[in-house]
């Protein structure tokens, strides 16, 4: 739920609970479908709302407000749409005063921007800072932030990728984490969800571990062969070690 930044803290909880109750997977991600539809309506309206703020101020240069109309269409989250209506309404009217204060505020957000290293950063402040007209500006925050939209969407097709490879989740469970990725603005979060999969998928890997476990020492305990092979059982660590396992007990029981 913590990804869906339109829900409030109340609705957050009320499926939570809802959530916790459901048995069935069908059912589970049926709701998760749901919020995410109404997570992303809510992003579209406030973007929709924001849009309209753009075009009420007319002391914006068509260059601002296609700066600020750009930045609004690729914003994904409650924060961030907040944060750009914050600086709208903050802009000065004058259009020296304009520019200076977004060179201070993209400033603030290239130090933030964890898709860039350290040093890109550094030198993107530089040159930003180092710029004085209008056109050149725009003309470097647009070419900066297209850069950035092309690794953000890297980022999400190779974490996607990561996720889509493990091999204890179900589909729906694989898409539901795939879908979370384009719901945050940071490398750390796309991050943080990759994590999420990965101990999800390994919770369910020791689960099957430890059934097969039990179903192979229960098959050995039965046999003349539990001393030799269940101090190896018990140390196998991942399905692939007890198959290995089950083949060479297969190959003693054969004998």
């Amino acid at each position: 739920m913590e990804y869906y930044s339109f829900l409030d803290e109340i609705e957050k909880e009320e499926m939570k609970k809802m959530a916790d109750e459901i048995d069935s997977e069908e059912a589970y991600y049926t709701i998760q479908d749901a919020l995410k539809n109404l997570d992303y309506t809510r992003l579209v309206e406030k973007r929709e709302l924001i849009e309209k703020q753009i075009e009420k101020r007319e002391d914006l240069s068509p260059l601002a407000q296609k700066y600020w109309s750009y930045k609004i269409e690729n914003s994904r989250t409650q924060d961030t749409l907040r944060k750009l209506q914050y600086r709208i309404s903050y802009l000065s009217a004058e259009d020296k005063e304009q520019l200076e204060q977004i060179k201070i505020w993209e400033k603030e957000d290239i130090l933030q921007d964890d898709f860039f290293t350290k040093e890109e950063r550094e030198m993107q402040i530089k040159t930003l800072q180092a710029l004085i007209y209008q056109e050149g500006v725009y003309s470097f925050l647009f070419q900066r932030n297209e850069e950035r939209k092309e690794r953000y969407f890297q980022t999400i097709q190779e974490s996607s990728k990561l996720i889509d490879i493990t091999t204890f989740l179900s589909e729906k469970e694989k898409q539901y984490f795939i879908s979370l990725l384009a719901k945050v603005e940071t490398k750390a979060k796309m991050k943080e969800i990759v994590q999420k999969a990965k101990r999800k998928n390994y919770s369910y890997e020791e689960q099957r571990i430890s059934q097969k476990k039990e179903a192979i020492l229960t098959a050995v305990r039965d046999s003349s062969l539990e001393e030799k092979w269940i101090y190896q059982i018990q140390e196998a660590k991942y399905i692939a070690e007890l198959e290995a396992i089950i083949e060479q007990l297969k190959w003693q029981f054969d004998q």
